[in-house]
């Protein structure tokens, strides 16, 4: 009830832009090779901003959820919390989360490239195949190589007593007494590990 009340412009927002995705989308799969190669490139720029634009607003919402802040929390069951809207919105973990999930959505677009590259017969088109992988690059390495920052900064702005689910988690790791987040954590390095290693090689 109360996400719904505090930010009911924020999905709708977020609807428009996911309906513009939608679309675009639509058009961009259906259009394919049957278009002028500019325009189903503005299709995909249109669709690749609409996902822009999504991510900023639902991660407003979703880490409201985790760290509401003081100000919002401050008239919370007054009746006036949609006049602190923007506090909520732009809550203590917002910029920290909204930069780590940017570096992990760039990561997955230079994964996904290196896979596409990797289908190129190198025989019979070096030059395209080394182009797209050293373009791959330049989405992949500066991501892996930011994403470890940005996460301290996230869990350093996430509350103790949150963070405190993630050292119970690693303290017990012997006794097997892993909380879900100390799984994921240890999921996220192994697999990050992993993609580091597939991408060097």
């Amino acid at each position: 009830s109360t996400l719904i009340h505090n930010f009911v412009f924020g999905w709708a927002m977020e609807w428009v832009f996911f309906l513009v995705e939608l679309t675009t989308i639509a058009v961009y799969y259906s259009t394919w090779g049957k278009i002028d190669p500019k325009l189903h490139l503005k299709v995909g720029w249109v669709y690749a901003g609409a996902s822009a634009f999504t991510l900023i607003i639902i991660n407003g919402i979703l880490t409201f959820m985790l760290t509401p802040g003081d100000t919002w929390l401050a008239v919370a069951g007054t009746g006036h919390e949609a006049s602190k809207f923007w506090y909520a919105f732009f809550n203590p973990t917002y910029w920290p989360s909204l930069f780590l999930r940017t570096c992990v959505c760039c990561a997955l677009a230079g994964i996904w490239a290196l896979i596409t590259a990797s289908r190129i017969d190198g025989d019979k088109q070096p030059e395209l195949k080394t182009s797209l992988v050293k373009w791959s690059v330049k989405w992949l390495v500066p991501s892996f190589v930011a994403t470890p920052f940005i996460l301290i900064w996230y869990l350093w702005m996430v509350p103790a007593s949150q963070r405190a689910l993630l050292s119970l988690g690693i303290d017990t790791i012997g006794s097997g007494t892993f909380s879900v987040i100390t799984r994921i954590a240890l999921l996220i390095i192994i697999t990050s590990a992993t993609i580091v290693g597939v991408a060097y090689f």
